[in-house]
């Protein structure tokens, strides 16, 4: 058995050591093909663009109908907008790329509250959820001591 794995850098993030993926995110449907950076946070059952990566992307969340919501830090209610099938695009260890479909990702928008809610969630990055680790047979190392980070992928 062999596996692939995936660099992840090691980066503080809302105080802490995180692991983050650089990736390429294309969504087809509404014409984005940009780069994103994301948490890999293996306490979110969803994969979610974050409400500012979901402006810098100009993600036309009107002409999305399915939405969910949850509550994020502070309470601010979040509200998730279904996009299916997006393609996320990185490199492996061998740098060689990788492509790789999510079939439900969630570009999020945060209900208006008051001002230091707002200005908080707008900080916070976007997350690659448990759900993509599932649906790609990807674990995560993870050593924030030594700085060392990567998803792997085994291959029978």
């Amino acid at each position: 058995m062999s596996s692939i794995r995936i660099p992840l850098k090691v980066e503080s993030l809302i105080g802490s050591p995180k692991p983050v993926l650089y990736t390429t995110i294309h969504i087809p449907q509404f014409h984005v093909f940009k780069p994103l950076k994301m948490f890999v946070d293996t306490g979110s059952s969803w994969t979610m663009i974050s409400p500012k990566d979901t402006l810098l992307l100009q993600i036309p969340i009107s002409k999305i109908r399915e939405r969910k919501t949850s509550y994020g830090v502070g309470g601010a209610p979040v509200i998730g907008y279904a996009i299916k099938n997006a393609v996320f695009a990185f490199r492996n260890e061998e740098r060689k790329l990788v492509y790789k479909v999510a079939s439900l990702i969630y570009a999020s928008q945060t209900e208006k509250r008051d001002r230091e809610i707002m200005e908080r969630v707008l900080t916070f990055p976007s997350i690659l959820g448990v759900e993509f680790l599932m649906e790609h047979k990807y674990k995560l190392v993870f050593d924030p001591f030594n700085s060392i980070a990567y998803l792997e992928e085994s291959v029978l």
